[in-house]
């Protein structure tokens, strides 16, 4: 989603510039998913969604319209608190920056959008933001991740205690192995977090055609378990007791109507560093997020 105050997104630009982030382009077998990624996290009133809705639909028109070249995929939550997720994939922190430019351009130049956008601010409870980078090496059938594909995701949560990324690791790939025998069709991309939450922390974004995934999984009946990351429940255990602080997840949908992809083309195929600077596109908060998710399950010590 765009920012009302682009000066907010000036402030986050500038901190990024910090991190010594190598330049490496989205490999074309792996470019189904972005190598950062942000999640930018809008809770809302209750009842006021259809509004948002509508309002942000009449956005991404202009968008569209346009065009503006900037792509931004939106989520609905299904599970938790009425809010929306918008998951936005680059190449490098460099074309977030270069979005922030063009999104500040569009919306001096359009009166009826920087409108647009002030309504939506004032539906607007809090707005949050993390950042985080692709672990393909824990990640499973990246080349078919292509979100707008899929109808619902589901965004888990790790936080784990100081010490135990190796182990989160190994856990990961413990978890992959029966999905990798049984041949699962859902995938799912894990992104270790930058900014924006305490570390340790990783994203887990898994894709599902159906619910009816949740029903069937061989996974979930062979783990006693419907989400293949909630390691409280595994068995057997594959984290030592007190490694994970806290496990947050949320079941989301794709609501393409509020989203804005390149028209006759897969978002998940299409990146141009040259012309486009986003994949999936939303100007980041200033707040770091709370977190993706609010069904919470806590693990270890408090």
């Amino acid at each position: 989603m765009r920012m009302p105050q682009t000066r907010a997104f000036l402030a986050i630009a500038t901190a990024i510039v910090l991190f010594q982030v190598p330049v490496v382009a989205t490999s074309p077998e792996l470019g189904k998913t972005p190598q950062v990624l942000l999640l930018h996290r809008i809770d809302l009133p209750a009842g006021k969604v259809a509004d948002y809705v509508s309002i942000e639909s009449e956005i991404a028109n202009i968008y569209r319209d346009a065009p503006v070249p900037v792509y931004w995929v939106a989520l609905q939550s299904i599970s938790g608190p009425p809010h929306i997720l918008y998951f936005d994939g680059y190449d490098t922190f460099a074309q977030i920056e270069a979005a922030g430019d063009t999104i500040s351009k569009a919306v001096q130049s359009r009166s009826d959008l920087a409108r647009l956008q002030s309504d939506l601010s004032q539906l607007m409870q809090t707005s949050q933001a993390v950042f985080s980078l692709r672990r393909e090496d824990i990640s499973y059938r990246l080349d078919r991740f292509d979100i707008i594909k899929f109808r619902y995701v589901r965004v888990t949560v790790i936080q784990l205690r100081s010490g135990f990324e190796q182990e989160f690791a190994e856990a990961a790939r413990a978890i992959r192995k029966p999905f990798e025998a049984v041949g699962s069709e859902s995938p799912w991309a894990i992104f270790q977090v930058q900014m924006g939450m305490p570390a340790p922390a990783f994203i887990a974004v898994q894709l599902l055609t159906s619910l009816k995934e949740f029903d069937d999984a061989i996974e979930a009946r062979k783990f006693d378990r419907e989400n293949p990351f909630d390691f409280g429940k595994s068995k057997p255990a594959l984290l030592p007791k007190d490694a994970v602080s806290s496990l947050e997840s949320n079941l989301y949908s794709v609501n393409l109507k509020i989203s804005n992809i390149p028209s006759g083309k897969s978002a998940a195929s299409f990146i141009s560093p040259t012309t486009d600077q986003s994949l999936y596109h939303s100007a980041p908060a200033v707040n770091p997020i709370r977190g993706t998710a609010r069904d919470r399950t806590q693990q270890g010590r408090n």
